[in-house]
């Protein structure tokens, strides 16, 4: 089953190459940052034209013509304020890391702040990223050695206002009826699966979300291939209902969940057990279920339970995280708090401690650990299963 949604936003990205002057340098590619408007205000990048000088940020020259490039590690909240307010840089260049195996985690989380930084503002100039490279290092090079006569210009489309319609997203739902049921499962406790399938970022070409939500999509997929072959067999079909969600908006304050929860029949909600949410689970060693309830809540505790004995034997350990909504506030940090405003108990299993939305998405989200991600499947699989087939131990 699938249903749609229209989330209100206006985006404009587009992919351009950099030339350097006149010089031999090859050509960057170089990639926008994302320009849309969201509840009648402007966000991101508003310009992209850029023919002027480049300059290091460490330059104290005028920077109003000028366009400064920027090294992934020396970019801070801070130096943000500087170029943008205090200096009225022309345009920024950030050079983000090729490869992230080098890269700490103290400094992504750093970087991740400064992304939601970018962001979260309405910018003047334009703004853009390219991947470290041989041609980015020469242009580092000559911006070092003759800084005043290095010319950054960008072609390709910098066109500085294009609408496009509302983004249409769509929810996708499938369901395995328990044998305590009739054929639909009426009348027999429902567990859901749920991730959220899309990403956000500071620039639309770079939003590739391996682990959030990449991850959580995987292992739901997996978990739906698993428990359709186990249902299919008459000693193996277990009593509850399986319901299997993908939602979209998950970074539009999960706009998709909200939708299907005030969509769906009253009565399919009122015999869902529990909604296991999935984000952000393709990295790390440690996991943690986020809940909206206590953990002396039944539903709470039997799923906490069944998910820490199940890590227990995978080697590591599921923390539990109780934060209550608060419902006049309609801004959602995890998905399982739309469910709880629908009073579904709920909770959201990720790697991730904090409900610090923007440490789940950015440019640098480009990668998963696939022993993490299969150790992570694993655990929800086998808590799954000891709570439909009422197994201890």
């Amino acid at each position: 089953k699938m249903r749609c949604l229209a989330l209100s936003l206006v985006a404009l990205f587009s992919l351009n190459s950099l030339t350097v002057g006149e010089s031999e340098v090859p050509v960057l590619d170089i990639y926008r940052m994302i320009q849309y408007d969201q509840n009648d205000r402007q966000f991101g990048s508003r310009r992209a034209a850029v023919n002027m000088m480049a300059v290091p940020h460490t330059s104290q020259r005028d920077l109003s013509r000028r366009a400064v490039v920027l090294e992934f590690a020396s970019v801070t909240e801070e130096l943000l304020d500087e170029l943008l307010v205090e200096r009225s840089a022309g345009a920024l260049f950030i050079v983000l890391p090729k490869s992230l195996d080098s890269v700490s985690d103290e400094a992504l989380r750093k970087w991740r702040s400064v992304e939601n930084n970018l962001i979260n503002r309405e910018i003047s100039v334009p703004v853009y990223f390219t991947f470290d490279s041989d041609e980015a290092q020469q242009l580092r090079s000559i911006i070092d050695q003759q800084s005043e006569d290095t010319q950054l210009v960008v072609s390709g489309d910098t066109s500085t206002s294009r609408s496009t319609s509302p983004v249409a997203g769509v929810n996708y739902q499938a369901s395995i009826a328990g044998a305590g049921g009739a054929e639909s499962g009426d009348g027999a406790p429902t567990i859901a699966i749920v991730a959220h399938y899309d990403t956000f970022a500071a620039s639309p070409e770079l939003a590739v979300g391996a682990d959030s939500n990449g991850s959580g999509v995987t292992a739901l997929l997996q978990l739906a291939r698993l428990f359709w072959r186990l249902y299919s067999g008459a000693r193996t079909h277990g009593g509850h209902n399986l319901l299997f969600l993908l939602t979209a908006g998950g970074k539009a304050n999960f706009a998709g969940a909200r939708h299907w929860l005030r969509n769906s029949d009253s009565a399919l909600l009122e015999r869902i057990d529990f909604a296991l949410c999935l984000d952000s689970i393709g990295l790390g060693e440690e996991l943690f279920l986020h809940v909206s309830k206590p953990a002396k809540d039944p539903a709470v505790s039997r799923f906490y339970g069944a998910l820490s004995e199940s890590a227990k034997r995978a080697g590591t350990k599921v923390g539990l995280v109780h934060k209550k909504i608060n419902i006049s506030d309609p801004t959602v940090l995890w998905e399982h708090e739309q469910f709880s405003r629908r009073r579904v108990v709920a909770g959201t299993l990720s790697r991730h401690p904090t409900a610090q939305a923007a440490l789940r998405a950015g440019v640098l989200d480009r990668r998963t650990e696939p022993q993490a991600l299969r150790r992570n499947t694993q655990i929800v699989a086998d808590a799954l299963a000891a709570i439909v087939y009422g197994l201890k131990g």
